[in-house]
């Protein structure tokens, strides 16, 4: 079963755009249950494009 890429979302941290989720924890150097938690409380911002 293939997964389909959520397109349309990008992550605004620090000052840095980030592509999606997993290139938004690498970047950020977290785990995507603390991501989770950051966007939660809106200290990572998510958007559409």
């Amino acid at each position: 079963m293939e997964r389909k890429k959520t397109e349309g979302h990008t992550y605004l941290y620090n000052g840095v755009t980030y592509s999606n989720m997993k290139e938004a924890c690498e970047g950020i150097g977290i785990k995507s249950k603390l991501f989770r938690i950051l966007v939660k409380n809106k200290l990572i911002i998510k958007s559409k494009e």
